[in-house]
Order: C-alpha cells, then sequence, then structure tokens
C-alpha cells in the first residue's frame, strides 16, 4: 500500500489516498514499471492538535471488508532540544 496525491486541509491536517499497488515483484530482471498498477482501496489522515501531538487515521476496503483505525501519534525528539513546532 502506498499513499497517492494530497489534499492539505488548513494548516493541521493532511488527507491522501491509500493505493494497493499490484505487478511483478521488485526483484524481476528486467523489472517493468509500466507493469505496476494501482488501485485505490483508502484513505488516510494526518491532523496535529500542537506541534508535539495528533492523530493517524485512516479507512481501507477491499469491496468486502472495511477497516477503519485511528491512532494517536506523538513527535518523538531524538536529541535535546528538539525543534521548536507550533
Amino acid at each position: 500500500m502506498v499513499l497517492g496525491d494530497a489534499a492539505v486541509h488548513g494548516t493541521k491536517r493532511v488527507l491522501r489516498h491509500v493505493v494497493s499497488q499490484y505487478g511483478p515483484p521488485f526483484s524481476a530482471v528486467p523489472f517493468l514499471p509500466a507493469q505496476v498498477h494501482g488501485v485505490p482501496v483508502g484513505t488516510a489522515a494526518v491532523s496535529f492538535t500542537d506541534g508535539n501531538t495528533g492523530a493517524f487515521a485512516y479507512v481501507v476496503h477491499d469491496g468486502i471488508n472495511v477497516a477503519t483505525q485511528t491512532k494517536p501519534i506523538t513527535r518523538q525528539v531524538f536529541r535535546a532540544p528538539g525543534t521548536v513546532c507550533q
């Protein structure tokens, strides 16, 4: 699955299409990119509450089943003092 084109909603939310890719394996010799195709299977959004927290939400479907999930996300500071996000 890959995330396709993005639509920015305001300054705190990004919405993207989720696309399922199919075609030859990447290890195929020769690899023919023209044989790779994508099928839209849902949407994904990242929204930010502030500079440190937000949520990742998605809805994907296979034509029969639908999966919906929202996960909280938190910025990880790997080196103090980090960046200043607002």
